[in-house]
């Protein structure tokens, strides 16, 4: 006959106590230093972090599964599932992220009297775009220097700026990094009939207090700028509904498994956290601050999980407990 509450994990067995806790601190730790270094690329570095902070909500729950009479038989079905689609969704949001979306608008600019026509998939109403603003190559010269500009996308103006930076950092000293892209995100209402993407302002000048009057003449920028409009995957709402159904069917699990555990929300936790690191890279990572994108992903998903904790608990305390639970 099963057993409708299941055993307790013993302090200290079944999984890797402090270990748990310090490995992924450690590559966290490790992989932002080596970056820091120039040793390993931004991208494998956010993946890295991404691994070990991920392992470090879902190891606990994932033990659960695992070890034998920690679940009833069909919370343990019903969990493992539902991970499964979280983690699906969560894939998904990663491959949409990495390939382009739908493009609104493509072209280069080289003066103020260019336009691009727009073609949003909703005209007239408000929609989260993601857009690139690039050009072919800077000036040879290397040194610090400043290329300012504006966008017009409809109604807003988005302001950046080309060039060449110096950043100085108290591991590595001071690095000459290059600034030949920019990516910007907006939210933004765009109408095809009457609104266009045009080059503001583009100061081709070089600017920069350490440039002498030669070289800034010899170092001005050429070629038009290349701009790309992509509308985000998924909408605000879609998201929100998405997010909200797992840590619902997660709340709902945890109420009717059993009220008796110790480590009560641990999988709605880990269902809430990954849905609201899910929306971050959404709205707000871009490929141009991939590492800390991610370390505020891990920020937002803590705060998901413990949004999703209360909605556990209020789901424990409204719903009945089962007979002989």
């Amino acid at each position: 006959m099963m057993k409708l509450r299941p055993k307790m994990l013993e302090s200290g067995k079944g999984s890797l106590g402090g270990l748990g806790t310090w490995i992924p601190v450690v590559v966290v730790v490790v992989c932002v230093l080596l970056h820091l270094f120039g040793v390993l690329d931004e991208l494998w570095a956010a993946l890295a972090v991404a691994a070990a902070l991920l392992y470090t909500m879902a190891e606990p729950v994932v033990f659960r599964i695992v070890r034998p009479e920690q679940f009833p038989g069909w919370a343990r079905f019903a969990t493992l599932g539902l991970l499964l689609v979280t983690l699906g969704w969560l894939g998904l949001a990663g491959w949409s992220w990495a390939t382009p979306g739908v493009v609104v608008a493509e072209g280069e600019l080289a003066t103020t009297e260019d336009a691009l026509k727009l073609s949003p998939s909703a005209p007239g109403e408000p929609t989260d775009f993601r857009l690139e603003v690039r050009v072919a190559e800077l000036p040879a010269l290397e040194k610090e220097m400043t290329f300012p500009w504006t966008l017009r996308v409809g109604t807003a103006d988005v302001r950046g700026h080309f060039g060449r930076e110096l950043v100085r950092n108290r591991l590595t000293g001071e690095e000459l990094r290059a600034r030949p892209q920019e990516y910007h995100r907006l939210h933004v209402a765009l109408d095809p009939k009457k609104d266009k993407l045009r080059l503001g302002s583009l100061v081709r000048a070089p600017g920069g207090t350490k440039l002498s009057e030669e070289e800034r003449k010899e170092s001005e920028l050429a070629g038009p700028v290349h701009v790309r409009l992509e509308e985000v995957p998924f909408t605000r709402l879609q998201l929100g509904l998405i997010t909200g159904a797992l840590a619902l069917l997660a709340a709902l699990l945890e109420a009717f498994e059993d009220r008796q555990r110790k480590e009560r929300s641990r999988v709605t936790m880990l269902v809430g956290g990954m849905a609201a690191a899910v929306i971050y890279l959404l709205m707000a990572v871009n490929p141009g601050n991939l590492l800390m994108g991610v370390l505020g992903s891990a920020i937002v998903g803590l705060g998901g999980a413990l949004g999703a904790f209360v909605l556990a608990w209020l789901a424990q305390h409204l719903i009945p407990a089962r007979r002989g639970s």
